[in-house]
């Protein structure tokens, strides 16, 4: 081969590798957010779509409550499915999109492939109120947005799969709120569900329904209007003023007539006097010492005083009689959580078999091990000081 030749097939290859590189380099990443931003926003949407700030609605909320099971009905063209899929995907979690039209299933199932979500959301063709009762499992995010007079049974289909605290959005709830009016007011009467309309875009001039399945796993212990569910031991001074469980001085303690084992037990204090003096008495016994102050003889409290220092400052543990126990608590932790007197404070106190741990405005300050009574009553000592309480609740462990 002449030189020349050799210097033109030389540069040909060069060129040709060149090319194939700048190629290669032009491959846009189909997964990246700049790219699935810039395919979202230049998405040929038709009316049959949600909007683009209702669209990213449902994003945050999905990714906020870190949402595992999703079912939306109605895919559309699938814009409500990419913008569910990326916080899907960033949670990860799964949709499934339901449409009973075959061209919109695939459409859908091409604009997920475009944004690599498709095995993040899986679409199903068939009438949503045949392929919902196929579904497994459970779900904790549902959005509706298919044909209006039907939302209430799609809903019926979907009910039992719902976990407690699941969220369902509804589309359209304004401008066809008359076709709807059975699932409306179903909601609305319902004892399960808050929930609350919204305008998330002004673009389509209507509104979004957002319902929240209440979670039922905690039991009120306090139910704000009396004293049921709790037995005054040694004429303890407790009353309820105002939806408040209102302790005022004196002596003896309140009981909660359950015993319990494993729990976490949530409540809001709040102290009316400085260096105000209580107490919350943990797998406790039903005696009482027989002396003035009649409190419990065998149980453990954390402690409920209006101070941070001291040999028993705010949520730390006092031992009543019950068997010995190791704890720790961590004061500085103690000093940043504590909120001055007046202000709302929160306690969660959690007992799961021998180890005890005690939160204060959402701080660990005390942990404990060696609890040997296994079962016993929660109660609230009256001792100096006033004080109120609130949001007393209780969830049972291993149930």
């Amino acid at each position: 081969m002449s030189r020349s030749r050799y210097v033109v097939l030389a540069l040909s290859i060069s060129i040709l590798v060149s090319s194939l590189q700048l190629g290669f380099a032009a491959e846009p990443d189909k997964t990246s957010d700049a790219f699935r931003e810039a395919f979202v926003r230049e998405f040929d949407r038709s009316i049959l779509n949600t909007t683009p700030g209702d669209a990213l609605m449902l994003r945050i909320l999905i990714e906020s409550m870190g949402a595992q099971r999703g079912v939306e009905v109605g895919s559309a063209t699938g814009f409500g499915a990419v913008n569910m899929g990326i916080a899907f995907e960033r949670t990860g979690g799964h949709l499934f999109t339901l449409d009973i039209e075959p061209w919109m299933v695939a459409t859908t199932q091409e604009n997920l492939a475009k944004v690599g979500l498709e095995g993040t959301v899986t679409c199903i063709e068939g009438d949503a109120l045949q392929t919902i009762p196929e579904l497994t499992g459970k779900f904790d995010f549902v959005f509706i947005d298919a044909y209006k007079p039907d939302y209430f049974k799609y809903f019926k289909c979907l009910e039992p799969k719902l976990m407690p605290g699941a969220v369902i959005v509804a589309d359209n709830v304004i401008k066809y709120g008359k076709d709807m009016q059975d699932f409306l007011g179903y909601l609305e009467k319902s004892p399960d569900y808050d929930i609350v309309t919204i305008q998330a875009s002004q673009e389509k001039g209507d509104g979004m329904l957002i319902a929240h399945k209440i979670r039922r796993d905690y039991t009120k212990l306090f139910n704000g209007k009396t004293l049921d569910g709790w037995v005054i031991e040694n004429k303890g001074a407790f009353s309820v003023r105002n939806g408040l469980l209102h302790v005022n001085k004196g002596t003896g303690w309140l009981r909660s007539q359950e015993a319990f084992s494993d729990f976490v037990l949530h409540m809001d204090f709040r102290f009316l006097e400085k260096e105000a003096n209580s107490g919350i008495f943990i797998r406790t016994k039903s005696t009482s010492k027989k002396d003035d102050n009649g409190w419990p003889d065998n149980g453990y409290q954390v402690q409920c005083k209006d101070i941070i220092k001291d040999t028993y400052p705010l949520a730390t543990m006092i031992p009543y009689g019950a068997p010995p126990f190791k704890d720790k608590s961590d004061l500085k932790a103690l000093t940043k959580a504590f909120r001055k007197t007046g202000e709302w404070n929160h306690y969660k106190i959690t007992c799961k078999g021998e180890t005890l741990s005690v939160e204060l405005n959402g701080i660990l300050i005390t942990t404990a091990s060696d609890i040997k009574n296994r079962q016993g009553h929660i109660g609230i000592q009256a001792e100096h000081g006033l004080l109120e309480f609130r949001n007393i609740r209780v969830k049972r462990l291993g149930q």
